[in-house]
């Protein structure tokens, strides 16, 4: 269980998902409060087989990672569950409910009395639905005590006095942006239900008794999939371009964000994914390509290179901008558009402030569902037609009021950030363009894609538990997932593994670095197939400047000229303003300690305009003999390389 509250969005389009929520009339009670287990669980496979299931289960997966370290050294992945899984037994099973009959069956991982994690199998045919989450290097990401998980009935009673019988059952529900785990006791007619969802706090067992009936809590809208705006950028079908690895993930990661209590996963997601970008158009090549670059920079800890992404971008911006994308356009996603609010029962002012058209309360409205969510498609339009503002510039509000603070240079989002962001200094707007995008409708494609053009904005329908119970990390079910919809999600897809069992997806999802493996996750396949609201959207991140360096000659003597053209060229639409400069390394690998041996130059080129110029360096009597690299750079200087060229040139006597 996750030692904090998981914030998430429901992402159910309201044209293709349709998701209702029943109403619980005044004092009935759940069919699964009331029904005697016995009514309740036929069908349901016996603990026994589904204990021998979790067996098989931490076996293979052991086995698994096993093989595939022997072939990918390198997969952090694949170590990181190897030492989640290490040691650990299959663990006393509970079947947990649904508000009207089970939901799965929940196995702990147990290693030194001490729970580790969870496998979820599926009541009535004992499949793997969902596999544990942990920590960077394998660390488990819950601790429940074992002892409070096999003895919970009689601990209860300890601390409230309440009689548990053999009727007790474990029920689990939405309860907004996390779940309420309770045990409900039928007695005479009444039911007696106790809040255990402490099990797996720092603390341990609280129990605490519920006056009130617990009622699922659906979060409102975060994902829409009406028809995107027409855009000329827009892909039209995507051709394989196989062979491709039977198991993939990206070599660098944006950081792990967090979308606190707001349905903006849209723009998170679109975010996470362009962030990727500012290192697929330095170490890719602008192509994203894994089958020719990969990133060998220094990573963080989340697996962040430090010399790529260096700037954050607006996660703000993204989802109040692909809200009313493209400008002008009836501002169908507009809160603070009178008309469109009073129509949906909102109230100017009860969604948003006139200046932020997300805003604080439109989460927490009842009423406001239609206005909050986002078209992942309406995203990719602005990706390409605009780009997106930095951080610094529209910060998000996290857990606070988001007011005009927030609202950046763009009037929240009903303006394109254009570079002139008045509270700040630096690259912004049409800086974090990208080129083109297009569509990948199956898991065939999708893989292909994130092999061959890096991260996958998507996403689709999702599930409880998988998704939101206890040590939750993704759905593997398979071939289909039997769980409630909880809702719906966009994310972005990273890698696959066609290898694993069930074969599966690898994502990164915008609810902290608490959900999943610090923030990331996986789906089977199948599931993502059975949920998925297509299309998905891959990018080309192009380069919108470039620099050759071309050497007159790669030998040079001491007290010699090295001489050499170089060229810059914007190949965009748009002018481009930017620093060039030059970097030399010595044949011992370490700089020139006189860098930039050329610039910082500020340079300013007309759409697709082209210059050159010459460079001439002399060479000291006293230069090393040996191998040099010559290194040209444009971008931000020192901080950002938007693109370079090299050549090695000799020194000689």
């Amino acid at each position: 269980m996750a030692k904090r509250v998981i914030s998430i969005s429901s992402v159910v389009s309201i044209l293709v998902l349709g998701l209702t929520v029943p109403e619980l009339a005044a004092g009935v009670s759940y069919p699964s409060e009331i029904l005697t287990l016995e009514e309740l669980t036929r069908g349901v496979k016996e603990a026994s087989a589904v204990s021998r299931a979790a067996d098989i289960q931490i076996a293979n997966t052991i086995s698994m990672a096993e093989e595939q370290l022997a072939d990918q050294p390198s997969s952090i992945a694949h170590r990181e569950m190897l030492r989640l899984y290490t040691g650990t037994e299959a663990g006393m099973p509970r079947l947990i409910f649904a508000e009207d009959g089970p939901m799965c069956w929940s196995v702990p991982l147990v290693r030194d009395e001490a729970i580790v994690g969870f496998l979820l199998f599926n009541p009535y045919t004992a499949s793997l639905m969902a596999t544990p989450m942990w920590q960077a290097g394998g660390d488990p990401a819950v601790s429940v005590s074992e002892k409070e998980w096999n003895e919970l009935e009689r601990l209860v009673t300890r601390a409230l006095g309440i009689s548990v019988g053999s009727e007790a059952r474990l029920i689990q529900i939405v309860n907004g942006y996390a779940f309420l785990l309770y045990l409900a006791v039928p007695e005479h007619g009444e039911v007696y239900r106790v809040d255990v969802t402490s099990l797996g706090e720092p603390g341990g067992l609280h129990p605490r008794r519920l006056v009130d009936q617990p009622v699922t809590q659906i979060p409102p809208s975060c994902i829409r999939r009406e028809p995107p705006a027409p855009s000329e950028t827009s892909g039209s079908g995507y051709s394989l371009d196989f062979p491709i690895p039977t198991s993939f993930s990206l070599a660098v990661m944006p950081r792990v964000i967090d979308q606190c209590a707001y349905g903006a996963c849209t723009g998170h997601a679109a975010t996470s994914t362009r962030e990727w970008w500012e290192c697929g158009a330095i170490c890719y090549d602008g192509t994203g390509n894994s089958g020719e670059y990969t990133c060998e920079c220094d990573k963080n800890y989340y697996g962040t290179c430090y010399d790529c992404i260096v700037i954050n971008l607006s996660r703000e911006y993204m989802y109040d901008r692909t809200r009313t994308w493209p400008e002008g356009y009836v501002y169908d996603m507009d809160c603070d558009v009178y008309g469109f609010c009073i129509n949906n029962s909102c109230g100017q002012g009860t969604c948003t402030n006139n200046l932020v058209t997300d805003g604080d309360m439109m989460s927490n409205n009842p009423y406001c569902h239609q206005c909050g969510g986002a078209n992942p498609a309406d995203a990719a339009a602005v990706l390409v037609g605009e780009g997106t503002c930095t951080e610094a510039c529209q910060p998000y509000p996290n857990y606070g009021y988001a007011g005009p603070q927030h609202a950046g240079c763009t009037n929240g989002g009903r303006e394109a950030c254009t570079d002139q962001c008045w509270n700040v200094t630096g690259p912004c707007g049409d800086d974090f363009k990208l080129q083109s995008y297009g569509e990948v409708m199956t898991v065939e494609e999708i893989t292909d894609a994130v092999y061959h053009h890096g991260p996958v904005l998507g996403g689709g329908a999702i599930c409880s538990p998988c998704w939101m119970g206890i040590g939750s990390n993704g759905c593997v079910c398979y071939p289909t997932c039997p769980c409630p919809i909880a809702g719906g999600h966009a994310y972005m897809i990273y890698g696959y593994d066609n290898d694993y069992n069930p074969p599966i997806l690898y994502l990164q999802n915008s609810w902290g670095t608490g959900w999943g493996q610090i923030g990331r996750g996986m789906t089977s396949q199948a599931a993502y197939t059975q949920f998925h609201t297509p299309p998905d959207f891959y990018f080309v991140g192009g380069k919108d400047i470039r620099i050759t360096v071309s050497p007159h000659s790669t030998v040079v003597p001491r007290g010699g000229t090295l001489s050499l053209t170089a060229t810059v060229e914007n190949f965009s639409d748009q002018p481009q303003s930017f620093s060039a400069w030059t970097d030399v390394y010595l044949p011992n690998g370490n700089p020139y300690p006189g860098n930039p041996v050329a610039g910082p130059k500020s340079v300013t080129l007309q759409p697709y305009q082209q210059v050159s110029r010459e460079l001439n360096h002399f060479v000291p009597n006293v230069a090393p003999l040996g191998f040099y690299r010559y290194v040209g750079c444009v971008g931000i200087y020192p901080m950002q390389v938007d693109d370079d060229d090299e050549f090695i040139f000799i020194v000689t006597p």
